[in-house]
């Protein structure tokens, strides 16, 4: 729609669901949608057996939820295809079951609560008693989070170093 408004480009709709665009006769990635070329992407949705549709965010979506309205209808009614036959044939391969054993295994030791003390001001971070975890202050107290994977806090640089 912004393109159409701008400097009186034309915009030509493709054949089909997923064919590029082109706006002055130049092929565009634009993320363009309106009632029409969402229909034809739910009838390809249906054709195919797909489960549904769904959208990252109705922020742009206009008034009154046009692009929602039209999945919504485009879904609608009538049945899923059946997904498309198989050309091939699947094959089932045995998964070895590991020997049943009579060992018990006693769970790791919790680690210990990291300490209550400290200033807890809002984004301070603070060791963990497992090197695995940190603290973060959020909202005036502090939670205990997963430091990224392959990687443990250290407080002397108060960062994330490899483990």
């Amino acid at each position: 729609i912004q393109i159409a408004k701008m400097g009186g480009r034309t915009i030509q709709t493709p054949e089909g669901a997923f064919l590029e665009a082109k706006v002055n006769g130049q092929k565009v990635c634009i993320g363009y949608d309106d009632r029409n070329s969402i229909l034809k992407k739910t009838d390809f949705i249906k054709k195919n057996g797909f489960a549904g549709a769904f959208t990252w965010t109705i922020d742009f979506d206009g008034p009154g939820f046009s692009v929602h309205n039209a999945i919504k209808d485009g879904l609608s009614g009538g049945s899923v295809a059946p997904p498309p036959a198989s050309s091939g044939t699947t094959r089932r391969v045995p998964v070895p079951v590991p020997a049943a054993t009579t060992k018990k295994t006693n769970p790791a030791p919790a680690p210990a609560p990291a300490p209550s003390g400290g200033k807890c001001t809002d984004g301070t971070m603070r060791a963990n008693a497992n090197k695995a975890k940190y603290d973060q202050c959020l909202w005036g107290s502090w939670q205990t989070r997963d430091c990224p994977p392959g990687t443990v806090f250290d407080p002397a640089t108060n960062n994330f170093k490899t483990a």
